[in-house]
């Protein structure tokens, strides 16, 4: 059964080499439910590496499409790899993404990946969340990635989630965004956690006149308003949301799911791709109706030994049967 167009998320996984991109994809799909027990890349079974040299390099040389339904949403995955030599299977996936995933490794920060690739679906108008993972590893620091953060992509990365302690001692993440959980944190990190809370609701505020105005009159926001404002900013990338969590353990996981299917744009709230008319040789505007005529990029070609040659595309309008003829323009 194939899903309405509004009710489709196509999310890319990026980030640096080892900072945890194929656990985050396996996590989200036994979160998902499309499998009953989450692999491990250490175990070699996990679902997206499934190639034998992924399995024994134990990373990721290919990009592959995962798939998984939640709240009646239809999520898309592509996982890539984070070596820049393998920089064209990240280009072949932005070309179908509509929305990002930045993985940073919460005991190395920013690294060279990172930067790159956030600066490339920057490039190119693409909305992303940036997940900092491995928040249970030894010498993990949130602080210290919050900092690199903000300085490498800008003030407006405001933080959705926070981690309850750290290496050994952590325990889970507080939903900012809804203020669940918040009464678990102790000590300096409960004065912190209810100061980045308050912040987030301010920088949601400011990406509204009329919302920042009824902020600063009343000092709250009810929830919706604040769950509608925060969907808008994040589609027009006023706000970079940061979630923190243990793809290994599922912690954060389930916060990140609900951001991809809350606040991520379906591929109607993209812009219209411009496409060249075979017939007219002009640029015109491709709308995503699946009434439409078809119009499809292919951004991925496998050769499989058993089924043969399989191609992967990203459909912009119209919908394709087994027995359809399709005209390549390039």
């Amino acid at each position: 059964m194939s899903a309405e167009t509004k009710n489709i998320r196509n999310v890319i996984i990026l980030g640096h080499s080892h900072s945890g991109k194929t656990s985050v994809g396996e996590a989200l799909l036994f979160a998902g439910k499309t499998i009953q027990k989450a692999g491990s890349v250490p175990a070699g079974n996990t679902v997206s590496d499934y190639n034998d040299d992924e399995i024994e390099r134990k990373m990721s040389i290919n990009s592959s499409v995962l798939n998984l339904t939640h709240n009646g949403t239809k999520v898309n995955v592509i996982d890539t790899p984070g070596f820049i030599d393998f920089i064209g299977e990240i280009i072949g996936g932005l070309r179908a993404a509509d929305a990002g995933i930045l993985v940073v490794n919460a005991v190395s920060g920013i690294e060279m990946g990172t930067d790159k690739f956030g600066k490339m679906m920057k490039k190119k108008g693409i909305p992303f969340c940036i997940f900092i993972n491995r928040m249970d590893k030894e010498n993990a620091d949130f602080d210290k990635c919050m900092e690199q953060i903000n300085k490498k992509f800008g003030k407006n990365c405001a933080c959705i989630t926070y981690p309850i302690g750290s290496a050994a001692t952590f325990k889970g993440v507080v939903n900012l965004l809804t203020k669940e959980g918040l009464d678990k944190v102790e000590g300096d990190d409960s004065e912190e956690a209810k100061m980045l809370s308050e912040s987030l609701t301010e920088s949601v505020a400011e990406s509204d006149d009329a919302l920042l105005e009824k902020y600063l009159e009343k000092g709250e926001l009810s929830s919706e308003e604040i769950k509608s404002a925060f969907r808008k900013a994040v589609l027009t990338g006023e706000l970079i949301p940061v979630l923190s969590g243990a793809a290994t353990s599922g912690s954060g996981i389930k916060e990140l799911l609900e951001l991809i299917t809350g606040a991520f744009p379906s591929p109607l709230d993209r812009p219209a791709i411009k496409a060249l008319d075979p017939n007219t040789k002009e640029k015109v505007d491709v709308e995503p109706k699946s009434d439409g005529p078809f119009a499809a990029q292919v951004f991925k070609t496998i050769a499989d030994p058993y089924l043969g040659q399989i191609t992967i595309m990203k459909i912009f309008s119209g919908s394709l049967s087994s027995n359809a003829s399709i005209y390549n323009v390039s």
